[in-house]
C-alpha cells in the first residue's frame, strides 16, 4: 500500500491558496444617506422630470405677461430727390425720417390673463406632485 505524504513545502503552499482564497474582500459600504444622495442626482428619469417641471414652472411669468405693457418702435429714414427741368435747373433734395413708438397697456382682456395665471399655477402644482410621485 502506498500513501502520499505532502512535503512541508507542498501542505505550506495548499494552506496559504486556502486562506488566499477564503480571506474576505474589502467591501465598501454607503450609508443609507450617501446612496439616496447618489440616486436623487444621477437618476435619469428624476433628472427628466426636474426639467420637465422648470418648463412648467416658467408658464407662470409667461401668463402674468397679460399685465404688462408692449411697446413697439418703428421708424423710416430715405433720401429724396427732384429734378425740375421745366423752368431752368432746380435740383432739390430732402432726407425725410420719422420715428414712432407705441405703448399699450391692456386694462381688461376679457379674464384671459386670470385664468391663464391660475391654470400655470395649477399645472405646476400638479407638475410637483408628479415629480415628488417620481422621486418616491
Amino acid at each position: 500500500m502506498t500513501h502520499f505524504i505532502p512535503s512541508w513545502r507542498g501542505a505550506m503552499a495548499a494552506s496559504l491558496l486556502a486562506v488566499a482564497l477564503a480571506a474576505p474582500a474589502p467591501a465598501f459600504s454607503d450609508t443609507l444617506f450617501d446612496a439616496l444622495t447618489a440616486t436623487y442626482t444621477a437618476n435619469p428619469t428624476i433628472r427628466a422630470d426636474r426639467a420637465r417641471q422648470r418648463g412648467t414652472d416658467e408658464q407662470v411669468p409667461q401668463a402674468l405677461s397679460g399685465w404688462r405693457p408692449s411697446v413697439t418702435a418703428s421708424g423710416q429714414a430715405g433720401v429724396t430727390q427732384s429734378d425740375n427741368t421745366r423752368e431752368g435747373v432746380e435740383e432739390s433734395t430732402t432726407q425725410p425720417a420719422s420715428v414712432s413708438i407705441q405703448l399699450s397697456q391692456p386694462i381688461f382682456r376679457g379674464f384671459q390673463t386670470l385664468n391663464r395665471t391660475a391654470l400655470a399655477e395649477a399645472n405646476v402644482r400638479a407638475g410637483r406632485a408628479s415629480l415628488s410621485s417620481t422621486e418616491q
